[in-house]
């Protein structure tokens, strides 16, 4: 049951975190209708029910339930675009599903599902162990995306006066813990032992600080250097203009850095770090069938390479 509830989560977070992704277009027409709505939210629905060994369980059809609802009627009332529609029923994945919302809807569409979905993520965690999860997730996006994404806003200041200055990066993660408490920040000279720039904690399930359950930013495993792991898609149109996710680690935690991608001997068009593990590129054109390497020259942090890491194909 816990699996399930992970993968639940997982799919949700898929769903509802992807508002962080901010696109410079508009969601182009044509315009779905209320029916392809309903088969779309349907779709995405099965996808989960077929990931999800427990999908039979009353609680869980219920979720499942409410999640088609609000997926159908935002769709309908924010007028998704068919080609979001088409997108969203093809994924198969978590990842495919941010891509698809990042390509094709606006950051209002991104906003207003984000908010609908927030209620059903909480339904999900009805057990205390998934309940922690989501806990170590918040605080964890707090102090290593939020923070830093502040701290850059503000260069001259060291700490937020409260935490609830760091809300508007969360991208509407709920600024509650999953029992319904706030989270705690320390920060400056009450900075505890491991934690860097900011910490943030959830008192558990008991409500009380500094006991066996509470959920620290700072008690994470050796944190990663700043890395790369990966580009998504890795093949992309000759003639240019496709999004391209840099796929790492570190890329915000250690403070503001910039960045430049080349494809090859091609500069790649920098759109936003989306997150700690993600920065998002348009690749510039190339040849028909060659395949470079993708250079990331970060400033602080040097060079970092994927050999052979991006294919150019030829759109018919």
């Amino acid at each position: 049951m816990e699996t399930c509830m992970r993968e639940m989560t997982n799919a949700l977070v898929a769903l509802a975190g992807i508002a962080a992704c901010g696109h410079p277009q508009e969601s182009p027409t044509p315009r779905s209708s209320g029916t392809d709505c309903v088969a779309m939210a349907t779709t995405i629905v099965k996808n989960m029910q077929a990931a999800d060994t427990h999908a039979a369980s009353e609680a869980t059809r219920e979720m499942l339930s409410n999640l088609k609802a609000v997926l159908a009627n935002r769709c309908a009332e924010d007028r998704w675009s068919a080609a979001a529609l088409a997108c969203l029923g093809g994924a198969s994945n978590d990842e495919q599903m941010r891509q698809c919302q990042y390509q094709h809807l606006t950051q209002e569409q991104k906003d207003k599902v984000e908010r609908a979905i927030l209620p059903i993520m909480q339904s999900v965690v009805s057990r205390g162990d998934s309940r922690t999860e989501i806990a170590a997730v918040t605080v964890k996006k707090y102090a290593f995306e939020a923070f830093p994404q502040w701290a850059a806003a503000h260069p001259d200041k060291a700490c937020p006066e409260r935490l609830a200055d760091l809300d508007e990066y969360m991208s509407g993660s709920p600024t509650k813990d999953p029992w319904g408490r706030g989270y705690r920040m320390v920060c400056g000279a009450n900075l505890p032992a491991g934690a860097k720039g900011l910490g943030v904690v959830s008192a558990g399930e008991d409500g009380k600080l500094d006991t066996a359950d509470d959920i620290k930013s700072w008690d994470v495993p050796a944190e990663p250097q700043l890395g790369i792991t990966g580009v998504d898609p890795d093949k992309g149109d000759a003639a240019g203009g496709t999004y391209v996710r840099i796929l790492g680690t570190r890329f915000t935690a250690d403070g503001p850095r910039s960045a430049k991608v080349y494809f090859g001997a091609r500069q790649g068009l920098i759109v936003r770090f989306v997150s700690d593990r993600e920065l998002i590129v348009e690749a510039p054109g190339g040849k028909p069938n060659e395949t470079v390497d993708v250079l990331i020259v970060f400033d602080p942090g040097g060079q970092l390479k994927i050999s052979g890491g991006f294919t150019f194909v030829e759109k018919h």
